[in-house]
């Protein structure tokens, strides 16, 4: 075990953990957080579908994208708080128990849908010739391993988004796991310090930044710019920074205890939602612009997010059991959402719904589509939660220091 000395008394991070009865450790748990996640999961489903009639239900499918941005900050954040408070509790950070922890949350499920698409799909021939279909091969050569290795996201930099099968959102989970092998190495020794860890974060968002603006002037291709490792830094080191200052940020919201910093932070949500919509309405990949607009959109997210934690009516909402219930098997929904969106099943149930409606009016049979798809996506996932993901998480808990969301 690799070990850090104990952070100085005016270091330590005042951040409430609820004691675990039994188990001699302590449970730190944002049920909000939980309900953020639907909110994100929730956004990549729709954009994972056909767009829907309208002008913003359109807009909400091209732009549905933001949710992964959503999902990067809340991961860092609660990764970030979570390693903090194992420094401050045991005096030290343990490398092989924070890797035990990422392997057995996040490898299984991945491991299963790569084998679900390149192994089990082709064998059944559920597409047009199987193990011979082109795109198959050419996906085994360019993508299969790479999102084996936990580098998906630079093979679809270099090749484009993959052509067979349901893995071309997979690269998301490949960057998070590449920042995630070095940022605990780092927290080892910046720890003791935590303005440290703050300047890190802001060296981070400087790096990401000047690299978006290499691509941008050089003109890489989409999705080089979007999915690049080096170029999609900011929101984790928005969740890392957000991981520091909340836990003072409540603090002196706690003391104040004024009606009108509650509304203040309401209004600046409403803010955030105005100048991101404002920014996604003109938005295209192809335009230079997009190295500082992504930027500005993980910014707001991340202050979206802080207020969300912070506002006491706004985590009552997402706070709600079924929307932190959702929030709770977000790695499934979103694991399965591409394979519920885009499989031959889904696309039949949109014509069920289409004939069952007699094809008009557009919005009702497209909303009877997208319901039952999601009851479908919802049920996949929930037995993959319960009956697959839970024995890993059970398990997981035997390398925790500070116990997170209960399994």
């Amino acid at each position: 075990m690799t070990t850090v000395e104990p952070a100085p008394p005016r270091q330590k991070i005042e951040v409430a953990t609820m004691p675990q009865a039994g188990s001699g450790k302590r449970r730190f748990y944002l049920p909000e957080v939980d309900g953020i996640r639907c909110l994100a999961v929730l956004l990549v489903w729709i954009h994972h579908n056909a767009s829907g009639p309208g002008r913003f239900l359109q807009g909400l499918a091209a732009t549905g994208w933001i949710g992964v941005n959503v999902f990067l900050v809340l991961s860092s954040f609660l990764i970030t708080t979570l390693l903090m408070l194992e420094a401050e509790a045991k005096g030290s950070i343990s490398l092989p128990r924070f890797y035990s922890r990422r392997i057995l949350r996040i490898w299984p499920l991945l491991a299963l849908a790569l084998v679900l698409n390149y192994l089990l799909l082709p064998a059944i021939n559920y597409f047009p010739g199987g193990f011979h279909n082109a795109a198959f091969i050419h996906d085994l050569r360019c993508h299969a391993i790479p999102n084996a290795l936990l580098l998906g996201n630079w093979s679809v930099a270099v090749f484009g988004y993959t052509a067979y099968g349901f893995s071309a959102h997979l690269w998301t989970i490949n960057l998070e796991e590449q920042f995630y092998l070095l940022w605990p190495i780092l927290m080892l020794y910046l720890v003791r310090k935590t303005r440290r860890i703050l300047v890190f974060c802001v060296g981070l968002l400087a790096v990401s930044f000047l690299a978006r603006l290499y691509y941008a002037i050089v003109g890489f291709p989409h999705p080089a710019l979007w999915v690049s490792t080096i170029t999609r830094l900011d929101p984790l080191a928005w969740g890392g920074s957000l991981a520091l200052l909340y836990p003072r940020l409540k603090s002196w919201l706690a003391v104040r205890h004024r009606f009108y910093d509650g509304v203040i932070v309401i209004a600046i949500v409403l803010g955030c939602l105005a100048i991101t919509t404002v920014i996604l309405h003109t938005w295209d990949w192809g335009s230079q612009s997009v190295w500082w607009k992504l930027g500005a959109i993980d910014y707001l997210v991340a202050v979206f997010v802080c207020c969300v934690i912070l506002n006491p009516v706004l985590s009552l909402i997402f706070r709600m059991p079924a929307i932190a219930w959702l929030g709770k098997i977000s790695y499934g929904l979103y694991v399965y959402s591409y394979f519920c969106a885009r499989s031959d099943q889904s696309q039949a149930v949109r014509t069920f719904s289409a004939r069952l409606m007699g094809g008009h009016p557009y919005l009702a049979w497209w909303s009877l589509g997208m319901l039952i798809n999601s009851l479908v996506l919802v049920g996949i996932s929930a037995a993959s939660y319960y009956f697959f993901e839970r024995a890993f998480l059970k398990f997981k808990e035997r390398f925790e220091t500070i116990l997170s969301r209960p399994a």
